[in-house]
């Protein structure tokens, strides 16, 4: 009852808050203080563990202003660590980007801010992570890019100087449950996806056993591997990838937008120009 914002003239539904036709029965400044001691008193329980690592907390925004809090989900028994747009106490919309995967965030960040550090920078700090999160005021995010507001002493500037606004280059992709951060730039490491090999050798294999008519038909086929027909028909298409992108899979160095939830949920382009654009990561 107590996170409920129709106290404060805000109707929720389906998880979007949008301005009520009633008035609101508390005010906003004794919301938020019930809101912040809620929040406090879940800190005593599973806070801790959620909030230890966020390195970037209370300085996280989306491209609103509104502030993003470090969450946690489970889906499966794997822990997916965000930060998110808090609704409580939200009047406004919330921002182009409201969810962003912690670990990615953080690291584009710290990659973006540490080459740009004047080495007078805290040189007591032995970390050049902490170096960097602690030059960083504020993050916000936006679809393609964050802007990232730096102590100006941190750059080199003088101590009385306003913050340094630098831009950092970035895309989000979806690949399988999770949304991920990719910084512009940034070396895509080496790991290959196992499922996606083994689905693409399976499709080459399949298609050779239907060209030589053992057996005659898809269904026969699948009837024969023991598997969904549905299956089988979304998994053939992958013996006709371009092979450059079947190289790269192979190599484990394939677009971050190459899943194989990506290939067999939208029907395939039968042209390697068209495979190889839709699978474009930015650069």
């Amino acid at each position: 009852m107590l996170d409920n914002p129709i106290y404060c003239g805000i109707i929720r539904h389906k998880g979007v808050q949008h301005p009520g036709q009633h008035e609101r029965i508390i005010d906003q400044e004794l919301w938020d203080a019930v809101q912040a001691l809620r929040s406090k008193t879940r800190g005593k329980g599973r806070g801790p563990h959620l909030r230890s690592g966020a390195r970037l907390i209370g300085k996280v925004f989306d491209s609103l202003c509104n502030p993003m809090s470090p969450t946690i989900t489970k889906k499966k028994s794997v822990h997916y660590r965000y930060y998110m747009t808090r609704e409580h106490g939200l009047e406004g919309p919330k921002g182009s980007i409201h969810r962003a995967p912690m670990t990615g965030l953080e690291e584009a960040v710290i990659g973006e801010v540490t080459p740009q550090l004047a080495a007078t920078w805290k040189p007591d700090v032995t970390d050049s992570a902490q170096r960097a999160i602690d030059a960083v005021l504020r993050v916000r995010i936006f679809p393609t890019e964050l802007l990232i507001d730096i102590v100006a002493e941190a750059l080199g500037g003088d101590v009385n100087a306003g913050p340094v606004t630098i831009k950092c280059g970035v895309s989000f992709e979806r690949p399988r449950n999770s949304t991920t951060l990719i910084r512009s730039g940034a070396a895509v490491p080496t790991k290959v996806d196992r499922s996606l090999v083994r689905a693409v050798v399976m499709s080459r294999a399949w298609v050779k056993r239907l060209e030589a008519g053992e057996p005659d038909s898809i269904k026969g086929l699948a009837r024969t591997e023991g598997v969904c027909i549905l299956h089988t028909a979304r998994l053939l298409p992958l013996a006709l990838l371009a092979p450059d992108l079947v190289a790269q899979i192979l190599e484990g160095r394939q677009p971050r937008t190459l899943t194989l939830t990506a290939l067999i949920s939208e029907p395939l382009p039968l042209d390697w120009a068209g495979q190889r654009a839709r699978f474009a990561t930015v650069a």
